[in-house]
């Protein structure tokens, strides 16, 4: 086909008085999406229950494994670390008793 053939035809044919009404349709179509985001605007920004539930549920879990942690008031003692011996422990562990001096004298 050439150039003047095509033109010629033209297959996007507007609809009959498309354009005359289209300022019109437009300005319509406008004011309603500004209403529409108006009224969003103005409705109230609430969390759904279930979401305040959950939030409510996992600060209470938080809290709970803190102080559960936190709460733990048993001391981990290993049995032959000086350093976690108490005074009283240290000099018992340290101090020898006649018995055993007479015994190690009278072995070696």
């Amino acid at each position: 086909m050439s150039m003047r053939a095509t033109n010629k035809h033209n297959p996007w044919i507007a609809p009959e008085g498309y354009f005359e009404s289209f300022p019109e349709r437009l300005m319509t179509r406008i004011r309603e999406e500004e209403a529409e985001s108006k009224r969003a605007a103005e409705a109230p920004k609430t969390m759904p229950l279930w979401k305040r539930l959950a939030v409510a549920a996992t600060a209470v879990g938080v809290v709970a494994v803190a102080s559960f942690g936190l709460l733990q008031t048993e001391p981990v003692v290993a049995e032959n670390d000086a350093e976690t011996l108490y005074e009283e422990e240290m000099l018992e562990y340290v101090t020898l008793h006649n018995v055993d001096i007479e015994y190690y004298l009278t072995q070696y």
